[in-house]
């Protein structure tokens, strides 16, 4: 792990009762999959406010993407998102890219690191997604 790197996290509401197979027969979401990401993220906070191995740092609402974000142990920083399923794709092309050389992850992490040290990455200041 590089030193600063944090850990995002995206929770997805599962359902596996009756009518979560009957939702997926028809094709539609199950009953879970319809609670509100701010609904799933109020649920949620209590659980890591009163666990003593983490610390609420931040929930941010008002983003497109709602986050909570908390620190584990104080010493990894956690990103919990909600149904945010967008950057998985791209986290799997970038895993394909790292699994052909060990060079390719090193490169790739190098330009990731270049770009926050030239300030121009950063998607919610306007710049770079981290994945650009």
């Amino acid at each position: 792990a590089i030193c600063g790197s944090d850990l995002d996290i995206t929770c997805c509401p599962y359902d596996t009762g009756d009518n979560a197979e009957e939702a997926a027969e028809s094709g539609q979401s199950p009953p879970s999959a319809q609670m509100d990401t701010l609904q799933m993220l109020d649920a949620l906070l209590p659980a890591f406010a009163e666990n003593p191995m983490f610390e609420v740092v931040d929930v941010i609402r008002a983003a497109m993407v709602p986050i909570l974000r908390v620190r584990f142990q104080d010493a990894l920083d956690v990103d919990i998102s909600f149904k945010n399923m967008s950057p998985l794709p791209n986290t799997q092309l970038l895993r394909a890219y790292s699994d052909l050389h060990a060079r390719v992850r090193d490169l790739v992490v190098l330009v990731k690191l270049w770009a926050k040290a030239a300030g121009v990455s950063g998607a919610a200041s306007g710049n770079l997604s981290a994945y650009s």
